[in-house]
């Protein structure tokens, strides 16, 4: 687990005008390992979209069984959206594992 990921909360703030300003709250931060598991290219709109689908592995504590799929991964630049709620491996409590994509949306 090599690599530093941030977990984000989103929270939506009130802009004053009736709408609302999504903000992201880093939340943890973790050593993980990322794998790339599958993407897919998609043509919308005339515009040809990317999307990958990854597994984040990282140790278990309390603090990343907490993690919500309301929330987002980050690992540098790069945004992974949870697609499920972090599972427990082998109900050890030795690591958990997070579906994301990436490539079509910021979080």
């Amino acid at each position: 687990m090599r690599h530093t990921v941030w977990a984000d909360e989103r929270l939506a703030v009130a802009d004053g005008a009736g709408g609302e300003k999504v903000t992201w709250v880093p939340r943890l931060k973790f050593k993980a390992r990322i794998e790339p598991v599958s993407g897919r290219e998609q043509l919308r709109g005339n515009q040809l979209l990317a999307d990958t689908n990854t597994r984040i592995t990282l140790r278990y504590s309390r603090a990343a069984a907490a993690i919500k799929p309301t929330w987002r991964l980050r690992h540098g630049a790069q945004i992974y959206n949870i697609s499920a709620p972090p599972i427990e491996k082998n109900l050890g409590h030795a690591e958990i594992e997070i579906l994301a994509s990436s490539g079509l949306n910021d979080g």
